[in-house]
């Protein structure tokens, strides 16, 4: 996951157990924080982690598609997802 503070872009990785696209069904909003029901929209992207997030360093990332960088990839688009993997 990365945010972006200050003009910065923070990096924070977790160990995935599931990605789901679509509505959610019961299992996984049972999982979901209580307020999501409350935001008024529906998320159609779901990750499933089990470990607290930590933070990561994005430097050491790069797109599983191509090979390019990570942090170029990110100044220049604003693509929501993207599939990543350590570089080397």
């Amino acid at each position: 996951m990365v945010t972006k503070q200050g003009g910065q872009f923070l990096g924070y990785k977790s160990r995935l157990t599931s990605v789901h696209y679509g509505k959610a069904d019961d299992i996984l909003r049972a999982g979901a924080p209580a307020y999501y029901d409350d935001l008024g929209e529906q998320a159609k992207l779901w990750f499933t982690v089990i470990e607290p997030f930590e933070p990561a360093d994005l430097g050491q990332l790069s797109l599983a598609s191509n090979g390019r960088p990570l942090l170029e990839v990110m100044r220049e688009c604003r693509t929501a997802s993207l599939l990543v993997e350590k570089n080397g």
